[in-house]
């Protein structure tokens, strides 16, 4: 059974660390990701969605995401607010539709392994060079 969105219960689940929602048909995220203050680990790869939600990258999991698997799906565009999410160390961004990365990337710090292949990116922002 593949999900079309987010049971809403599975975001009071406190002390998950990993959920992998990867493979189903969700085209959009819940708004609401507050409880989640342990999740480390979030693979979101190889659905429909097309934005994230301001609210996961401002809550909880701004300081506990540390990976994060956005592959395969239908992405434009990175908003600003994606760059609170101070503590990832991995993210993937292959296969969206992406023109650009956040001009705000370099308040990435922890960043290690940012993999961005397979989209329409055709420039890279300045604060790039601030990732070591």
């Amino acid at each position: 059974m593949r999900l079309a969105k987010v049971d809403n219960r599975m975001l009071k689940l406190r002390s998950l660390v990993k959920l992998d929602l990867s493979g189903n048909e969700m085209t959009s995220l819940p708004d609401s990701w507050d409880l989640l203050d342990l999740l480390s680990d979030l693979d979101l790869s190889d659905n429909q969605i097309d934005k994230l939600p301001r609210q996961m990258c401002v809550g909880p999991l701004a300081s506990s995401l540390k990976q994060l698997n956005l592959s395969g799906n239908k992405i434009v565009l990175l908003p600003n607010y994606f760059c609170n999410l101070k503590s990832l160390i991995t993210v993937n961004l292959n296969k969206n539709n992406l023109k650009a990365l956040p001009p705000s990337i370099g308040k990435l710090t922890n960043l290690k392994h940012l993999q961005a292949a397979d989209n329409h990116i055709q420039v890279l922002p300045g604060s790039f060079s601030r990732l070591r």
